[in-house]
């Protein structure tokens, strides 16, 4: 994901070893960049890449597959966003044990997207029409309701996140199918040991 710069729902297909993306089979990569500087985030991208090709023999490609997505949009009653007086524009999350805190300065609705198909775990495309940039404070229980039902979590005083969107920003998530650019693994070899 890392090398790729993608989400774990954008890789598919591989050897069967691989179930559970990679959480079964850990490795510990000790490796150093040539130079005394330190790599761009694209450089870093770059040789993982090659690392990948090289020591696991990964052979990959692009393509598009429909699968489910979630569109974001305004909730009925209207966005409860308020535009942003920042200057800065700055993210802060805080994961906890069932609760999850997202504090934003200064933010495009399609950084929301993104950083809600991260917890969602498929695609969030930005259907707002909110052209701003945004302050805004997000709190919800870890665990995304299956079928993304609007019940609360096992923490009563936080809701999920369908519910946090709507009471507390004035938006909310609605399943939806579309083509999305995954990465396709054609072959990938388990190393041996060094």
């Amino acid at each position: 994901m890392r090398a790729y710069d993608v989400k774990a729902y954008q890789i598919v297909g591989g050897p069967d070893w691989i179930a559970g993306r990679g959480l079964d089979f850990l490795y510990d990569i000790d490796a150093k960049a040539e130079g005394e500087a330190t790599p761009t985030p694209d450089q870093m991208r770059h040789m993982l890449q090659t690392f990948l090709s090289e020591r696991f023999e990964l052979r990959l490609h692009r393509e598009n597959k429909e699968m489910p997505v979630f569109a974001l949009r305004v909730a009925a009653g209207g966005s409860k966003l308020k535009v942003s007086a920042a200057d800065v524009p700055s993210t802060t999350l805080r994961p906890g044990a069932t609760l999850n805190r997202l504090t934003v300065a200064k933010a495009a609705m399609t950084q929301l997207a993104l950083s809600l198909s991260s917890f969602a775990g498929r695609p969030v495309f930005d259907e707002t029409g909110l052209t701003g940039t945004y302050d805004y404070q997000l709190e919800w229980t870890r665990e995304l309701p299956s079928g993304l039902a609007a019940t609360n979590g096992p923490d009563a005083e936080a809701p999920s996140l369908v519910t946090a969107l709507r009471e507390q920003l004035g938006l909310r998530l609605e399943p939806d199918r579309r083509l999305v650019e995954v990465l396709v693994v054609d072959h990938l070899a388990m190393p041996s040991e060094n």
